[in-house]
C-alpha cells in the first residue's frame, strides 16, 4: 500500500523558505550587525565638531603660568649673594620660551579657528601645516625653504619638516590633525630641552653663589679659626686637671664664634632652599610643555569622537606652575 503524501501547511512551507540557505530572500538582506555599524559611523560622521575653547583657554593660562615662572626664577638669583648677573642672563634667555608658549597659545587659537569653520577638506590640512609651520618657528625651530639649507638642518628640524609637508598632503582636518601630532610633540619635546638648559643654568649660579658665601673672607677666616679651636679640644683630656683652665677657655672661645656660625649656615640654607624650590618651578614648567603635547593628541582624539575636549591635565599644569611661584615668593 502507498503511503499517503500528507501537503505542508503554507505555514510550514513558508517557515522552511526562510530557514533555507538557498533562499534569495536571505542573499538579499543585510546583517544587522552590519546596519548598526553603518548607522554608529553615520551619526558619528553627522556629529558637529567639538568645541576647542576649553584648549585655547588651558594654552593661555599655561603660558601666563609660564611667564610668571620665568621672572620669579630670576627674582631668586637676585636674592641671592652676586647672582645680579646670572638672573640677567636667565631673564633674558627665558623670553625666548616665553615666545615658545606664546606660539602654542596662538596655535591653539589658530586651532580654533580652523576646527570652527568645519571639515574643509585639503583646505583644512594646508591651514593646519600652516598653523604647525608657525609653532615651530614660535619655538625657535629654523624650518629650511630650500633644499640646500635642509642639508644643513639637525635631525629634528628635518623630522618637523618632513611631518609639516606630510600633513599638506592630507585630505581631510582629522588626517591633517593626526600627521601633524609627531610634529607637534618634537616641537614640544625642544621647548623641555630649552627649559632643561635654563635649569642648568640656575643650579650653576646658585651653586657658585654658595661657594661665594663658603671662601668670602668673613666665612673663611670663621671656619678656619672653628677648625682650629676644635682641634685642641678634641687633644685635651677632660681629665687632666693641669690643662681644665685651657679647656674651659677654648670652650668660652668656641661659643663665641656660635653666632657668625649661625649666620654662616643661614645664608647657606637660604640659597639650598631658594635653588630647591626654583628647581621645582622650572621642572614643572618643563613638564608643562610635554603635557601640552599629550593634550594636543587628545585633542586630536576628541575631533575624531566628536566629543568634548579634555583639558584638566593642562589646567592641573598651571595650577601647580602658581602653586610653586607663590610658595617661591613666600620664601
Amino acid at each position: 500500500m502507498k503511503q499517503q503524501k500528507i501537503p505542508r501547511s503554507p505555514v510550514n512551507h513558508e517557515l522552511s523558505s526562510r530557514a533555507s540557505p538557498a533562499s534569495p530572500r536571505r542573499k538579499r538582506g543585510v546583517p544587522l550587525i552590519q546596519i548598526e555599524l553603518l548607522l554608529i559611523a553615520g551619526l558619528a560622521g553627522c556629529a558637529p565638531l567639538p568645541q576647542v575653547g576649553p584648549f585655547v583657554e588651558a594654552s593661555n593660562q599655561l603660558r601666563s603660568a609660564v611667564a610668571a615662572s620665568g621672572t620669579t626664577v630670576a627674582a631668586e638669583l637676585r636674592l641671592m649673594p652676586g647672582g645680579t648677573a646670572s638672573a640677567d642672563r636667565l631673564q633674558q634667555e627665558w623670553e625666548v620660551r616665553n615666545k615658545a608658549f606664546a606660539g602654542i597659545a596662538a596655535y591653539a587659537n589658530s586651532l580654533k579657528a580652523i576646527v570652527d569653520a568645519g571639515n574643509e577638506g585639503a583646505a583644512s590640512a594646508q591651514k593646519v601645516a600652516d598653523s604647525v609651520s608657525g609653532l615651530a618657528r614660535a619655538a625657535g625651530v629654523s624650518l629650511p625653504g630650500t633644499p640646500e639649507a635642509l642639508a644643513t638642518a639637525t635631525d629634528c628640524v628635518k623630522f618637523i619638516s618632513a611631518q609639516i609637508a606630510l600633513t599638506r598632503a592630507t585630505k581631510s582636518l582629522e588626517q591633517a590633525l593626526e600627521t601633524a601630532q609627531p610634529a607637534v610633540e618634537a616641537i614640544t619635546e625642544l621647548v623641555a630641552a630649552d627649559l632643561k638648559d635654563l635649569e642648568d643654568v640656575f643650579v650653576s649660579a646658585a651653586k657658585a653663589n654658595d661657594n661665594a658665601v663658603r671662601t668670602s673672607e668673613e666665612f673663611r677666616d670663621l671656619l678656619g679659626y672653628r677648625i682650629q679651636l676644635l682641634k685642641q679640644i678634641g687633644m685635651s683630656n677632660p681629665a687632666d686637671t693641669a690643662t681644665c683652665d685651657r679647656q674651659v677657655q677654648l670652650g668660652q672661645m668656641l661659643q663665641a664664634s656660635d653666632a657668625w656660625l649661625s649666620k654662616y649656615l643661614a645664608e647657606r640654607k637660604e640659597i639650598d632652599d631658594r635653588l630647591r624650590v626654583g628647581r621645582a618651578l622650572i621642572q614643572a614648567t618643563l613638564q608643562s610643555a610635554r603635557d601640552w603635547g599629550v593634550a594636543h593628541g587628545n585633542l586630536i582624539m576628541a575631533v575624531k569622537e566628536r566629543r568634548p575636549v579634555n583639558t584638566d591635565s593642562l589646567i592641573q599644569a598651571a595650577v601647580e606652575i602658581r602653586n610653586l611661584v607663590r610658595k617661591v615668593r613666600e620664601l
